[in-house]
């Protein structure tokens, strides 16, 4: 039992020695490599446009909506890399939801309604007018 501790107290010391002082250049490099290795072509989509604001030991991550805070907030993998990287132990990273940040960022807030029977028919019959044949050849009838 002895030895574990001795293992597990030698470990930390390797591990704090390990460790370099918070620089916002290597913060940044950090990142970068977190980014290109994210697998999802969508997560890294949503998060290609974040903002970081650093003061001393608190990095404001700017977000245009919850679903990217979100986003965010699931790669635990960042944190936990920048945990490992840098020797202060009380960085924290804050998700800030700031649409007017992102001007070019257009959210789809339009709530879409379910067409009706005649509504699909006359959109379909548009992009196929052959449509009205087929209506005609099957005696199909669209229900009002």
């Amino acid at each position: 039992m002895d030895e574990l501790i001795k293992n597990v107290a030698q470990e930390e010391r390797q591990s704090k020695q390990d460790k370099v002082p918070f620089e916002e250049a290597k913060f940044r490099q950090l990142w970068k490599e977190h980014f290109d290795s994210i697998g999802s072509k969508t997560v890294s989509e949503a998060l290609k446009n974040l903002i970081f604001e650093i003061a001393k030991t608190t990095i404001n991550v700017i977000v245009p909506n919850e679903r990217i805070k979100d986003l965010f907030v699931e790669e635990k993998g960042f944190s936990d890399q920048v945990d490992l990287v840098f020797l202060e132990e009380d960085l924290v990273m804050t998700p800030i939801i700031d649409m007017s940040r992102f001007p070019e960022y257009e959210e789809n807030l339009k709530v879409r309604t379910p067409m009706t029977a005649t509504q699909r028919y006359q959109y379909l019959r548009v992009k196929n007018p052959d449509l009205d044949h087929l209506m005609e050849a099957l005696d199909l009838k669209l229900e009002q």
